[in-house]
């Protein structure tokens, strides 16, 4: 379980927010809301991108928001997909994978030899999940999941979800 309490959340000197919640494993919690509301910033807070005060906690480890335990623990336990995609452009896919996970072979819908820059902005988004699928972290943080992906695309996506819910991972993702 991730639990965060009293956690408060800026954006720009701004108050967000204090909250409090808890994720489990094995659920994908959704966290929807209009545009500017600051669901993006949570995930940075969640991520341990961005640190303030509160209690940050995963099963009975507490993380210390003022430490530099927060980035071994990053590392260690959290996948964050961001709305705002970065591959490497000049490799190829077989290449990409490699480095995600070490494997030889790979269950993905597209040729290993393709160059990443050659895939549709849809495409990228499946693969830096897919990426993150084949890392096995604990916490999945998915900022827009689906946002750039077409029914095809989303049904893959909404498959690795479903495996990463049986493997037992915290899913949290934003939507609108």
């Amino acid at each position: 379980m991730l639990c965060i309490e009293n956690m408060n959340i800026t954006w720009d000197k701004k108050v967000l927010g204090v909250i409090d919640a808890q994720f489990y494993e094995g659920e994908i919690s959704v966290i929807t809301g209009t545009n500017g509301i600051g669901k993006t910033t949570l995930l940075y807070y969640l991520a341990l991108l961005k640190t303030g005060t509160g209690k940050y906690q995963y099963h009975q480890q507490v993380i210390d928001l003022q430490s530099s335990q927060t980035h071994l623990f990053r590392y260690q336990y959290i996948y964050f997909l961001l709305q705002e995609l970065s591959l490497y452009d000049d490799m190829i896919l077989q290449d990409y994978l490699d480095m995600m996970a070490g494997k030889s072979s790979y269950d993905v819908p597209f040729p290993l030899n393709k160059k990443i820059k050659d895939f549709s902005l849809g495409e990228k988004q499946y693969l830096l999940l897919y990426g993150g699928y084949l890392q096995d972290k604990a916490i999945y943080l998915l900022d827009e999941p689906t946002s750039a992906l077409d029914t095809h695309m989303k049904e893959k996506v909404l498959e690795l979800l479903k495996q990463l819910k049986a493997k037992g991972k915290i899913i949290i993702i934003v939507t609108h």
